[in-house]
């Protein structure tokens, strides 16, 4: 009896110092596996910031080619901008497509390999698309340009 109890009393050490050993194996491993989640959900959201910001780079740029466009009717679009969050593509401008007295505008934006690629369909009216050989003429009348819809496309055909 005194040499099982003994033995008993001998062991208690190992188990404990065991058990200790493997609780803080899986307090290591929890806290790696929290701090991973951490560091993914970090570059998660930085990809989700840069997608914004390449959309609005994109309709903005779409925005700015239907100025270009307003404004000048010789104006057909296929530029390249640069800008201080990145760049932008604006594709050659189709007018009367899809149908009459409309404008479609297909763009890029790009923000730190980050791409959002838009078309842009305007309602334009009566606005003077076509250039004139002898006179430019730029005017509305009684209508408003109007988004008709925004697609965001994975490639531009």
């Amino acid at each position: 009896m005194l040499y099982s109890n003994y033995s008993y009393r001998r062991n208690s050490g190992y188990i404990a110092l065991m058990a200790t050993i493997i609780m803080s194996a899986v307090l290591l491993f929890i806290t790696i596996e929290v701090g991973q989640f951490g560091w993914y959900a970090r570059f998660a959201i930085l990809e989700i910031e840069t997608k914004e910001q390449s959309f609005s780079l994109a309709r903005s740029c779409g925005t700015e080619a239907l100025q270009q466009v307003l404004v000048d009717p010789f104006y057909n679009g296929n530029s390249h901008k640069i800008t201080g969050i990145g760049q932008c593509f604006i594709y050659p401008i189709l007018r009367n497509y899809p149908s009459e007295d409309m404008v479609t505008i297909k763009v890029r934006g790009e923000v730190m390999s980050t791409i959002s690629n838009l078309i842009l369909t305007y309602s334009v009216g009566k606005i003077n698309l076509q250039p004139v050989p002898s006179e430019v003429v730029v005017g509305v009348h009684d209508t408003a340009v109007e988004l008709i819809s925004l697609k965001e496309v994975a490639n531009i055909p």
